[in-house]
């Protein structure tokens, strides 16, 4: 988001809502913050770093929203928002099943998805926008967070 159009007011205006809904007050430009030689798997592990240190000072709660950057099928960085859910919102999506074939767990990432956009969690995702890579990266950090929220 440029701000640089924006009156003063407006500038705060829109810092407040940010800091209200839980979300870095500083509107981050993803062009701004590209390093010299840096590929752009770099700069999404690098933003997701930047943002799992923000939310693990933030500490989680239910309403807060934290981000996840992933890669779209056009080679574009785009910042997926997401509410942290209830706890009772939080309880069905930690889907894990034992296969009985292989004694191995697995984890019903479509599931933990749907729940999410269900329940008005997850707005500014499309699945079909994105590899089924990271898709499942996207699923993995909920169940990550979900089962974690403190990061100890």
């Amino acid at each position: 988001m440029n701000l640089d159009n924006l009156k003063e007011e407006e500038k705060k205006a829109i810092e407040m809502t940010r800091s209200a809904a839980g979300l870095e007050t500083t509107v981050r430009e993803t062009e701004e913050v590209e390093l010299i030689g840096e590929n752009l798997e770099e700069k999404k592990d690098r933003l997701n770093e930047a943002e799992l240190e923000r939310i693990k000072k933030v500490k989680l709660s239910p309403g807060v929203s934290f981000s996840i950057w992933l890669i779209d099928w056009k080679d574009r960085l785009k910042e997926v928002i997401v509410k942290f859910p209830k706890t009772s919102q939080a309880m069905k999506y930690n889907n894990l099943t034992m296969n009985p074939n292989n004694s191995k767990i697995e984890i019903g990432f479509s599931e933990i998805l749907e729940n999410f956009k269900n329940d008005g969690l997850l707005n500014n995702f499309d699945v079909d926008d994105f590899p089924l890579s990271e898709v499942s990266e996207l699923a993995g950090f909920l169940m990550r967070v979900i089962q974690n929220p403190k990061f100890k």
